[in-house]
């Protein structure tokens, strides 16, 4: 009989294959259908067009390399979800409205695969076209794990080069 921590182990590791397979398999051949949101039927990627994503992705998504991704808003990746991105694709955050940043954020205990490769990179970049891309165009890919947080230690207190006068205050 297996203790709780080896069966608990061996339980991961078969999830986690199980997670491999169903993320090469990608949705049974199915593209995401976006959620509802605004620049859905115009939605152009680096000048391109693009399938357009917002909301929430509550189950294992592909991005496929055969066309352009644009982030409408913030896309979440959560509910335990994996979303995988084939290398070669292109990613773009939508620029369209200063107001609303466009950002990937992948939830805890939800997973990114985006296995990229020299010959094929996955791009993220903005959804203007190359020579009108400035910066804060989106927001990025934000991974939010469980890791320890860094914390820096306290900076020793800065000494000041002025001397004291006659008032008794520095620098006077």
């Amino acid at each position: 009989m297996l203790n709780r921590k080896k069966h608990n182990q061996i339980s991961r590791r078969l999830g986690a294959g199980l997670l491999l397979s169903l993320a090469a398999a990608g949705c049974d051949g199915e593209d995401v259908t976006p959620n509802p949101g605004p620049n859905m039927s115009a939605a152009m990627c680096g000048g391109q067009p693009a399938q357009a994503v917002s909301g929430d992705l509550k189950q294992d998504t592909k991005f496929t390399a055969d066309k352009r991704w644009l982030l409408v808003g913030q896309v979440k990746v959560t509910n335990k979800a994996t979303l995988t991105i084939e290398p070669g694709t292109t990613v773009c955050g939508d620029a369209s409205d200063p107001m609303r940043v466009s950002y990937l954020n992948v939830d805890q205990d939800a997973r990114l695969v985006a296995d990229g490769s020299r010959d094929k990179p996955i791009v993220f970049t903005s959804s203007n076209p190359p020579g009108a891309r400035r910066t804060s165009d989106w927001g990025g890919v934000v991974l939010r794990g469980r890791a320890q947080i860094n914390r820096a230690t306290p900076a020793p207190a800065a000494r000041s080069r002025a001397t004291p006068g006659r008032t008794g205050r520095a620098g006077r």
